[in-house]
């Protein structure tokens, strides 16, 4: 697993509501982040909304999407993916879920870096 960049500060949100689970930000705060973290087990589908009518990107709130596969295991692996990526790849079903497969986002396996240089 690459690293995250070092010299990038992580803060915890209290609230257990929709929205960021925590925020990014480079030494000097100029740039911030919100980060939304989702762990899922068993399954290759990984919810990530539910919605009444059409999911829009502005339903997805934080900038950066860590997806962990199997969490609790030994070996977990993680997805990192910007929203505007989790938007392209949710797929609607008839009872208002939105879900991705973590099979269309394998080029995000591991990769930190992205979150680390700030750039996807």
């Amino acid at each position: 697993m690459a690293a995250v960049d070092a010299s990038l500060n992580v803060v915890l949100t209290v609230r257990n509501t929709r929205g960021s689970d925590m925020f990014i930000a480079n030494e000097k705060e100029t740039l911030v982040y919100g980060v939304q973290s989702k762990g899922q087990s068993g399954k290759d589908d990984i919810k990530i909304a539910k919605v009444n009518g059409e999911l829009t990107i502005g339903r997805l709130q934080s900038d950066y999407w860590i997806i962990t596969h199997e969490p609790l295991s030994v070996s977990p692996v993680c997805y990192i993916l910007t929203k505007q990526e989790v938007f392209d790849r949710a797929i609607k079903d008839r009872d208002g879920q939105c879900w991705i497969k973590l099979a269309r986002c394998e080029e995000f396996r591991e990769a930190w870096h992205r979150i680390g240089n700030c750039s996807a």
